[in-house]
């Protein structure tokens, strides 16, 4: 089923001046489907697809992967956004360390409705991710290095609350209550995050990378803290920066990124950290490399690179990435390979 899969996504990237129209057209039937349903609402009907080939020299074997499958469907009516998501089960989503994923049942993760209270400040109510860090919120479509980065793939998970959510010009903001790491709904985890943009008018919240990024030098800075009141174990504290830029040494566009993470009883007791950095080579071609550090008694240490083409913009793209991980625990230790394939209407 999952070769199956990829050489089905494969079929529909291979003609690449066709995409756009065809793409186009299949989200307009989608949403006119969609339409059908809830007369009067303006809606969106979007999907993902990926699947990659893994080799694991230190293991001499091969894999498919099959890493997500999703649909999901924004309806607005009035002054009301209404979300629905829905996700394929998988695993933990660790195929850099050369453990394939094969997704199963799918089923609604994400079920929310946003309206605005005042003309800066939005309340929204529903199931969805915790805000902990951006490397968390960026869809599935718009990432890097295929997968999330180490923290980001730790805090991918939804759960059920409510947030205030404040805009005031360069600077965003947020409180956010939802259910704890109890998962019975009797405590509660409370997260706040702000975000600035100190130059330029703000970093993509849809991709990560110097792809489609203004050519206008824009750096944005966040933080946020999160307290969970059933542990304090998963109570964290986290830092972030993102840049894109016009050009780097007079190639094209480029992106960098870093971000902080401290977990458990005060700061420095559990940390993790991250940088990634990529540069456009062609107009469709963009090389990235990522150091990442997961400070535990396993002392793990992640390092990555990768191409990727844009076959049609992040909707369509093929990603190849070398990853070389160091670790005490042997299953997250020695280099792999990946072929990645992305497509998204």
């Amino acid at each position: 089923m999952p070769i199956l899969a990829a050489a089905w996504l494969l079929s529909l990237a291979q003609d690449p001046a066709s995409q756009p129209a065809e793409q186009d057209d299949l989200e307009k039937d989608f949403a006119e489907l969609a339409g059908a349903f809830a007369p009067g609402w303006n809606v969106d009907v979007h999907a993902a697809m990926r699947a990659a080939y893994i080799n694991t020299p230190r293991d001499d074997a091969a894999s498919t992967s099959f890493d997500t499958a999703r649909l999901w469907i924004e309806g607005e009516f009035d002054r009301w956004l209404v979300h629905f998501g829905w996700r394929a089960e998988r695993g933990p989503g660790y195929g850099f360390f050369g453990i394939p994923d094969q997704v199963g049942e799918m089923r609604e993760h994400e079920v929310w409705v946003r309206t605005p209270v005042f003309d800066f400040l939005d309340f929204r109510i529903g199931r969805f991710k915790a805000p902990v860090v951006t490397s968390t919120m960026i869809p599935e479509t718009g990432l890097l290095l295929y997968h999330r980065t180490f923290i980001g793939n730790d805090w991918d998970s939804y759960s059920t609350g409510a947030a205030l959510e404040a805009h005031f010009g360069p600077l965003r903001g947020s409180i956010t209550a939802q259910d704890g790491e109890d998962d019975d709904g009797k405590e509660l985890a409370w997260t706040a995050r702000g975000d600035l943009d100190l130059v330029g008018e703000g970093i993509s919240m849809l991709h990560e990378g110097a792809y489609g990024a203004s050519k206008k030098l824009a750096v944005t800075v966040g933080g946020s803290i999160y307290y969970d009141t059933y542990t304090h174990n998963r109570s964290a504290q986290a830092a972030e920066v993102r840049m894109t830029g016009g050009s780097l040494f007079g190639l094209g566009p480029f992106s960098l990124s870093g971000e902080y993470l401290d977990t458990g009883d005060g700061l420095g007791n559990l940390f993790s950290w991250g940088g990634v950095a990529s540069v456009m080579l062609l107009e469709d071609l963009e090389l990235a490399g990522a150091i990442e550090d997961f400070d535990r008694d396993d002392g793990t240490d992640l390092w990555r690179g990768s191409l990727s083409y844009y076959m049609n913009g992040h909707d369509a793209k093929l990603q190849l990435i070398y990853a070389q991980a160091e670790s005490n625990a042997p299953v997250a230790s020695g280099d792999t390979w990946m072929l990645g394939l992305t497509i998204g209407i």
